[in-house]
């Protein structure tokens, strides 16, 4: 037996899987960030399946459509010899990746809050309060860098870095918010 993911992209910010149990959605509400699905077979084999939105001119001159690839689980491990199918979906601006898995596959969302907050503890973060300090130092050091490219109009790198910084520690503190007190 086997089951078929369907992979597309809806609107500008929602990626989706559907499979035998239902559909899963991840919406990124338009940040353009990438959005990513974890299969996993118990009898051998995993990989990633990534969705992205491209909006009008970004990069400059590209269509707005949506992009769909695929990730091997780790290094030196090959992609599974899985069926694929793709094509163009109903909506006609989404590629659609038909994949169909062992019957004892399941697909999630990765990372999930548990991966997100395994990732801040591996870095140290544990604790809710230093955890929200560090937020608001990142915000502060966004608000100082974004003032500098306002005023010289300089190359804004390091507004997007301070950006992803604030992004990035956001989603620990949202699955601390999730996850049990306990560390």
């Amino acid at each position: 037996m086997s089951i078929a993911m369907r992979f597309e992209g809806h609107s500008d910010d929602t990626f989706s899987v559907h499979d035998g149990s239902g559909s899963h959605s991840q919406d990124n509400a338009g940040s353009g960030r990438p959005m990513i699905f974890l299969i996993e077979s118990p009898t051998g084999g995993a990989m990633y399946v990534w969705g992205q939105y491209s909006g009008p001119d970004w990069p400059k001159g590209s269509p707005a459509c949506w992009m769909i690839g695929l990730q091997q689980f780790d290094e030196g491990e090959a992609l599974p010899n899985w069926p694929m199918l793709w094509g163009t979906s109903d909506s006609g601006y989404s590629p659609l990746l038909i994949v169909t898995a062992p019957d004892d596959a399941t697909v999630r969302a990765f990372p999930s809050g548990a991966d997100v907050l395994e990732r801040g503890r591996a870095r140290g973060v544990v604790d809710l309060a230093e955890l929200r300090k560090r937020i608001w130092q990142a915000i502060h050091e966004y608000a100082e860098v974004s003032e500098d490219m306002n005023k010289d109009g300089s190359d804004s790198k390091e507004k997007l870095r301070s950006a992803h910084k604030v992004d990035a520690m956001l989603d620990v503190y949202l699955a601390h918010k999730k996850a049990p007190r306990t560390v």
